[in-house]
């Protein structure tokens, strides 16, 4: 386990990058806990934006709240099994839409998205794919999506099996443009002020954004990239 790295730590680190915000997104084990979360995007200001996991059965109003803190988008762990079915993944994806505009994160192999679940993925208001899709060869299945306007991640390269150049040049090349901007090399990472569990958020902020801004990637740089931890 790593040591402690908080927002102290990430802003000392990001000193003279001119970094202007960023984005932060709750790592797959801290499962439905906000805490970790919100305490970031409260240390770190309103040019930075959250991405939450929550149950299929939040509250309109608990949404209303996540969103008032910060959160623009919900996470969906579909490469691990995440806690929400495909109906449920559904129509959690349009209601936080309508709620708040937030579009829907999906953290999935892309070799798994055969025609179904591609067809269901393209029907979401507002959807992005992460980590390119995670495997290279998924990349026809990833391409489909992104014929259909689904937004990808440039995201992740330490932990996929593929060319990050070929798929971003591919994605970019179907629908351009269709990915949001690359991470930094060494992608800064924050998290829970309060105690030492707080490396267990992610963040990534790229120097050339000034606007945070989820479910308008053509405008943005700003996405989240790698977690300390899986």
């Amino acid at each position: 386990m790593p040591g402690p790295f908080m927002v102290a730590d990430y802003q000392r680190r990001i000193e003279g990058l001119g970094i202007a915000g960023g984005a932060v997104v709750s790592g797959s084990f801290q499962a439905f806990d906000q805490g970790y979360l919100i305490d970031a995007l409260a240390a770190l200001g309103p040019t930075y934006v959250g991405v939450t996991q929550i149950p299929s059965d939040t509250s309109d109003e608990r949404i209303r709240e996540l969103n008032a803190a910060g959160v623009r988008a919900v996470r969906f762990n579909v490469a691990r099994g995440g806690s929400a079915d495909l109906d449920e993944l559904e129509l959690l994806a349009r209601r936080v839409y309508d709620l708040a505009g937030w579009h829907a994160e999906l953290y999935i192999d892309a070799r798994t998205i055969d025609d179904e679940l591609s067809r269901r993925i393209a029907s979401l208001p507002a959807a992005s794919i992460d980590h390119l899709g995670m495997h290279g060869d998924g990349l026809a299945n990833l391409l489909r999506l992104v014929e259909q306007g689904v937004k990808v991640k440039a995201t992740g390269f330490g932990r996929v099996e593929l060319d990050p150049r070929r798929s971003r040049q591919s994605c970019r090349s179907t629908r351009p443009p269709s990915w949001s901007a690359p991470i930094c090399p060494r992608p800064a990472r924050a998290a829970r002020s309060r105690t030492a569990t707080s490396t267990r958020s992610r963040m990534h902020s790229h120097p050339s954004s000034s606007t945070p801004c989820f479910g308008a990637t053509r405008r943005c740089s700003i996405w989240a990239a790698d977690r300390l931890t899986h």
